[in-house]
């Protein structure tokens, strides 16, 4: 590829070069220019129309493209929202948390200590932080449970322990997720998974009820459980399904709801870039700028002299033109991952 662009602005240069010394040499009579303008508004309307219609094309598909990803978007996101209920059933069942107590206590004085500042390096720099690792033995609450329960709020929402999710029951409510929002709860789930699947014995053990489940919340947990997947519609609840959920969401969920958010979000290719300015060029200097010459009133010296530098420029913007399309088609056939 890089030899197709060396090419590409040696071929302008010669090209460039030859054109205009042709026309200094040998200009066009008078009586031609006329005829030469005509031909040449006609010859660039026919190109601008070719690559218009081509950028058309392109912009269709992009558009085709985007709503598609859109739909697997809405899809991934409805089950990222179920999950946040299920969590939501979990961080109010008191009989899941041995330690239920004490969370309420620890989030009535800690309110606003939350997963990334928990996990945020160093302590000097926040005076939240460094107060909570000073009054753990007063709180007499274990560092897991409030890892585990910061983890679960990151990805359900941060807010104050006891209030009612009003969302959480609204069937008809469902969130877009931005990158940032993504990117924040992607560690959570995969410490979820740490504390109920991966480590259990050796962090979490006796300090949750692994089928602690709130009665209250029990129908609505395994509705929210098959909307994430069918596949665990059939499995009791204990903690090694809501570790298998999160290790999903950390390893396949989430990764795609960021990739396909990334790509809906990212400015039109740079090839539709590259043809649109190469249409700006052809269309006002091939069409724009003759049909402006024939407009006004100009001497035989500067009608000939505009008229072949602009053709001059065209020719210079077809063949780059030429080798624009076939850099372009080359990268679509060849995609560089």
């Amino acid at each position: 590829m890089r030899r197709i662009i060396i090419l590409k602005y040696l071929v302008l240069f010669v090209v460039a070069a030859t054109t205009f010394f042709l026309f200094y040499q040998y200009p066009a009579p008078a009586d031609r220019i006329l005829n030469i303008q005509n031909y040449f508004i006609t010859v660039s309307g026919i190109i601008s129309g070719i690559v218009i219609a081509y950028l058309a094309a392109k912009l269709f598909n992009i558009k085709q493209e985007r709503e598609n990803r859109q739909l697997i978007l809405n899809k991934l996101s409805k089950k990222l929202t179920s999950f946040r209920r299920v969590l939501y059933c979990i961080i109010k069942s008191y009989n899941f948390w041995v330690e239920y107590d004490k969370l309420k206590q620890f989030k009535r004085e800690f309110a606003d200590l939350n997963y990334q500042r928990l996990h945020k390096q160093g302590t000097k720099t926040d005076a939240l932080k460094a107060k909570y690792y000073a009054q753990q033995d007063d709180l007499q609450i274990s560092d897991t449970t409030v890892d585990l329960f910061l983890a679960m709020e990151a990805i359900y929402g941060e807010g104050e322990f006891d209030t009612f999710g009003d969302w959480v029951f609204s069937p008809n409510i469902h969130f877009n997720y931005s990158i940032e929002e993504l990117e924040r709860m992607s560690e959570p789930a995969n410490q979820i998974w740490y504390y109920l699947e991966g480590r259990y014995g050796k962090h979490t053990e006796g300090l949750i009820n692994e089928k602690g489940i709130s009665k209250l919340h029990e129908n609505n947990l395994y509705l929210w459980v098959s909307e994430i997947d069918p596949k665990f519609q059939m499995k009791d609840f204990d903690r090694r399904l809501i570790g298998d959920i999160a290790n999903e969401f950390y390893t396949t969920y989430i990764p795609h709801l960021i990739q396909l958010t990334e790509r809906n979000q990212a400015s039109l290719p740079k090839s539709f870039n590259i043809l649109f300015w190469n249409l700006i060029t052809i269309f006002g200097i091939g069409v724009i700028f003759p049909l402006f010459i024939q407009c006004v009133s100009l001497s035989n010296s500067n009608n000939i002299a505009l008229t072949l530098s602009a053709v001059g420029i065209i020719v210079v913007a077809f063949v780059n033109l030429i080798f624009d399309f076939y850099i372009i088609m080359n990268r679509e056939i060849h995609p560089i991952n």
